[in-house]
């Protein structure tokens, strides 16, 4: 499937809000393949994803890791449509780019108000810290971070920021440039406890729909209530932007990164996404490009 021939629709949210453009960019056969598929873009921009089923019973992935919030497309965020008779999925992808400057500022911000930054003892009480060659400009950087240490493997963090310094050992070393190092260690921690999430989220899905499908096959079709609606915290106040734009480049230097949300809809307002195929109905067609569906009040 080139760029050209991709199927895209428009979504309208609320009169005050843009239009949002979905792109249908693959489809998988193979639940594992469509896993590693969302696995590459992790590792590849560290990204964290929050799963959820809309209304019309496809499976939602927005980022979790970038900041943003529902309305401003900053970040992309996908739609799972899948099909039971064929056994497939189609991938939607929304508008947006994956931005490291983003990412770092959200490990930098100001986090005198969340209350978080009381688990750094977990990581300093670590043996590992104690005795670590690098424990003071480690010490200077973990003051500086905005982490939640109580959803951190601490563990696997060491791990990792031992590798990477490895990796990186002829590199200058200054607090500045461990900022970028021990930033990769936190969002590598984090992305690979949040692959196995998806993993999981992405298989329960399609065993349930499996076995949904069977039953529709035995009884008439049980329409299910609308999953909840999920709210974002507050976007964060960027702070100390030059130093940030530094790390940006520091950690560009070091990982040679190119990089390029969505909140969960109201669903009920969102009735235009792609529809699951549905036992007897005929299977999936193409929609027309450049389609424009919206709700009518």
């Amino acid at each position: 499937m080139t760029k050209s021939d991709r199927e895209v629709i428009y979504l309208y949210a609320r009169d005050d809000h843009p239009k949002v453009k979905l792109t249908r960019e693959e489809e998988f056969t193979g639940v594992q393949d469509l896993v590693e598929y969302f696995h590459s873009i992790q590792d590849t921009f560290y990204v964290e994803f929050e799963t959820s089923e809309t209304i019309t019973e496809n499976l939602k992935l927005r980022c979790i890791s970038y900041g943003g919030d529902e309305f401003d497309g900053s970040v992309p965020f996908f739609i799972l449509e899948y099909d039971e008779i064929l056994d497939t999925f189609y991938v939607w992808k929304s508008e947006g780019q994956w931005q490291l400057n983003k990412l770092i500022s959200t490990l930098y911000t100001d986090h005198s108000l969340k209350g978080s930054h009381k688990f750094v003892e977990r990581v300093k009480d670590s043996s590992l810290f104690k005795k670590h060659p690098r424990k003071e400009l480690i010490d200077c950087v973990l003051d500086k971070l905005n982490v939640d240490w109580s959803q951190i493997d601490i563990d696997q963090f060491w791990i990792q920021l031992d590798n990477i310094i490895k990796l990186n050992e002829n590199a200058e070393q200054n607090e500045l440039s461990f900022k970028s190092l021990v930033s990769m260690a936190v969002l590598k921690t984090r992305v690979m406890e949040n692959k196995s999430h998806l993993d999981r989220a992405i298989k329960q899905y399609h065993k349930r729909m499996r076995i949904e499908d069977t039953q529709n096959q035995k009884s008439p079709e049980i329409k299910r209530d609308a999953s909840p609606t999920s709210s974002l915290s507050p976007s964060p106040t960027y702070t100390h932007e030059n130093e940030n734009d530094q790390v940006v480049t520091n950690f560009n230097r070091h990982f040679k990164l190119m990089a390029e949300d969505y909140e969960t809809f109201d669903l009920k307002s969102w009735a235009a996404f792609p529809q699951r195929t549905k036992r007897g109905k005929t299977t999936r067609k193409s929609q027309p490009k450049n389609c424009i569906s919206k709700v009518k009040s």
